[in-house]
């Protein structure tokens, strides 16, 4: 496994991290405990050390199997433990000690390495900055309870700017991939953190899959200059490419991605200027498909009319990325009228939790 060290501090990351985000799930839609945890195995007996798990994953189970599957089963000080803290349910100090009390309990462990502020967008942002909780944060490092601390970020480059200046950072954790590259900007994101010192993880290198399986155009062109890689591969050699990234998180649900991941970046020594070129000309492909920005996070599961909308955007660009209209039609023959577009009530609950900034009501 190749490792990075993380400007300005001694950790040591793999530059391949576990994202346990998309865990292997059985038929009724829990963690597949037996098939997770040898991924999990599998991973850290070739050298991967950095797990990354959030509050709400897997419907707040995620956290509880990190710490079945990963810290109650091998050495504390063997791995990296990233988790995040859901700020719109922490709006003072106290809550967000109660959270943390119940994060660290579910990990059963009694400190966090690199601990990040969830979702940070510009509302939230505000909040932040008058309720107290950047203040606890910091505290929290100097307990020693926190080793590191950062943010998750997924807004516009001059509200990061606004974050980054605001106070020291250890790191920042940055959705890019080819596609988001300057389509969505991540480039001038990745930029400003460079510019402030701070160091980078990588979230969405494949954008929740979607890169695995691109439009035919961007498929023809990855094999004629690239065809030693798979798709899933030639997207995350983009993002390891960046040599200021400190870990690329990859959401793994199956083994086979872990294996695959495992030879994409164990040994990785670079790309060429034929791929560098490569990956200009599939946006410039992707720029000609009018494609909803939806990585299928599920942060819109909230919906009061229970109206998946990122599982309706997932068949819709499946249909334009893929000319296949089979699964909006399962879609809408599988769900009832009170759970499709017309039954919503226009709450806008799914847009202040969506990541991507998606005019969901408008879309749907």
């Amino acid at each position: 496994m190749q490792y990075r060290t993380i400007p300005g501090l001694d950790d040591e990351t793999s530059l391949l991290g576990f994202g346990c985000m998309r865990l292997p799930v059985d038929s009724s839609g829990q963690i597949d405990e037996a098939a997770a945890t040898a991924m999990i195995d599998h991973a850290i007996a070739n050298g991967v050390n950095y797990f990354d798990t959030a509050y709400g994953y897997h419907n707040e189970q995620s956290e509880s199997f990190v710490g079945r599957a990963l810290c109650s089963r091998h050495p504390r000080e063997s791995f990296y433990l990233a988790d995040k803290l859901p700020v719109w349910k922490t709006p003072d100090v106290e809550s967000a000690e109660e959270v943390f009390q119940e994060q660290l309990g579910r990990m059963q462990t009694d400190y966090v390495d690199f601990h990040l502020l969830h979702a940070l967008s510009k509302d939230r942002w505000e909040e932040l900055k008058v309720n107290g909780v950047l203040d606890w944060q910091r505290q929290k490092k100097e307990e020693g309870i926190v080793h590191r601390i950062g943010f998750s970020f997924h807004d516009k480059p001059e509200v990061l700017k606004e974050i980054l200046e605001y106070q020291h950072w250890d790191f920042c954790q940055l959705q890019i991939n080819y596609l988001d590259w300057e389509q969505y900007q991540s480039k001038e994101m990745y930029e400003l953190c460079l510019e402030h010192n701070v160091p980078v993880v990588v979230m969405e290198p494949i954008r929740g899959g979607s890169l695995a399986n691109p439009h035919e155009d961007v498929i023809s062109l990855f094999k004629s200059v690239a065809p030693d890689y798979s798709l899933a591969a030639v997207a995350l050699r983009f993002v390891a490419s960046l040599d200021k990234v400190t870990t690329v998180l990859s959401g793994m649900s199956e083994a086979v991605q872990v294996t695959e991941n495992l030879e994409t970046l164990g040994n990785f020594t670079g790309i060429s200027p034929a791929e560098d070129e490569m990956y200009e000309q599939a946006r410039a492909i992707f720029r000609t498909l009018p494609l909803i920005p939806c990585t299928s996070c599920q942060y819109c599961s909230i919906c009061p009319q229970q109206i998946e909308m990122w599982e309706l955007f997932t068949c819709y660009n499946n249909h334009i990325s893929y000319n296949n209209i089979g699964s909006l039609v399962k879609y809408v023959r599988e769900h009832d009228i009170e759970h499709l577009p017309p039954a919503c009530i226009e709450c806008y609950q799914c847009e202040e939790q969506c990541p991507q900034n998606i005019e969901i009501v408008k879309l749907i």
